[in-house]
């Protein structure tokens, strides 16, 4: 149930997707019929349990109110619900695959418009129409781009040790992804000791997130506040973008675009951004840095003096927040003693 609400949040009903098919076949069940078959089944299932606590004359307990006892020495055990980021994970996985080959393919053959796979004895094209290279890159790199700012906002939205488990996960598909290339073979010129040291390296890294996020578990299973540490850890540059899966999926953004140039492509709800090169953009930057280079220092010090007046704002705020805490505290003891 868990994993069709958050299916159904992050990817929305695909019954009108559904639908339009004009292939032979039964029909697939949409997301929204898949989650009402579900809930039937558990509506179903909670009706023969209150049937059977009256038969033994036992009372009945809510669902909601049941609850798995917290253990330390407790180790959860088969798959975790897949939640939105894992449901996006996977998806960016995909057309980054797909992307891939297509983009490929698109080398191999040399054309725009590839030819049909199959055809009768009479040259007739079987099955559909392929579908031109760039509308395929287009499409692809729309998802891939969409999904990123989705992830993007996701995990800033996460709180300390959601942070720290984002890492861990990050950096387990990280170890994985070097572990298959070191026994495919596929380094492409990489040293083999090289990539087991980057293993060795990723695996101490996890090891050590892991010891933080069961001391973070324990603090808030007793009921104390996020340490310190923890909290710091939400406001530090994204683990993402130092791994090898980032820096390839990077690298063939920049390959689409080339491929792309010019092209107005959308990124989630009206939001159109035009493709442009890795030069242009190379280009770009550099324009920007040169503008950055052109501002005077009159302007930069009057920047300054407005970024240390927002500051000690904040630090005035922050010591008003805590003497009003004070004083709601001081109130409270002289009620109770009165």
């Amino acid at each position: 149930m868990d994993e069709l609400d958050a299916l159904l949040k992050t990817e929305g009903d695909d019954a009108d997707e559904i639908a339009q098919r004009k292939g032979p076949g039964a029909r697939p069940k949409s997301r929204s019929e898949r989650r009402e078959y579900e809930q039937a089944k558990l509506d179903f299932v909670l009706k023969e349990i209150v049937e059977q606590e009256k038969l033994e004359g036992v009372e009945h307990v809510p669902l909601d109110n049941l609850s798995i006892p917290a253990s330390a020495s407790a180790s959860p055990v088969g798959r975790p619900p897949k939640d939105e980021l894992s449901i996006l994970d996977r998806k960016l996985a995909l057309a980054k695959r797909t992307l891939e080959q297509t983009m490929d393919e698109w080398d191999r053959l040399g054309v725009e418009k590839p030819e049909p796979i199959s055809t009768t004895q009479k040259g007739k094209r079987r099955g559909r129409k392929p579908k031109p290279f760039p509308d395929r890159v287009k499409a692809l790199l729309e998802e891939i781009l969409s999904t990123k700012a989705q992830l993007s906002q996701l995990e800033s939205e996460l709180d300390g040790l959601g942070t720290l488990q984002r890492r861990r996960k990050l950096l387990r598909d990280e170890a994985r992804e070097l572990r298959k290339l070191k026994q495919t073979g596929e380094h492409q010129g990489d040293d083999v000791s090289l990539i087991q040291r980057d293993v060795e390296s990723t695996e101490k890294d996890i090891q050590s997130l892991s010891h933080k996020i069961k001391a973070e578990e324990m603090r808030l299973l007793y009921g104390n506040e996020p340490s310190d540490e923890v909290e710091v850890i939400r406001y530090l540059p994204p683990i993402s973008s130092g791994l090898k899966a980032h820096k390839e999926l990077e690298s063939l953004i920049n390959r689409a675009q080339d491929r792309l140039c010019g092209v107005d492509i959308r990124i989630g709800d009206n939001i159109f951004v035009q493709v442009k090169s890795s030069a242009e953009a190379a280009e770009s930057e550099c324009k920007t840095v040169a503008e950055i280079d052109s501002v005077s220092e009159e302007d930069v010090l009057k920047l300054k003096d407005k970024i240390d007046i927002q500051q000690r704002y904040l630090e005035l705020l922050k010591q008003k927040k805590a003497i009003q805490d004070e004083i709601t505290r001081l109130e409270q003891e002289l009620k109770e003693g009165n």
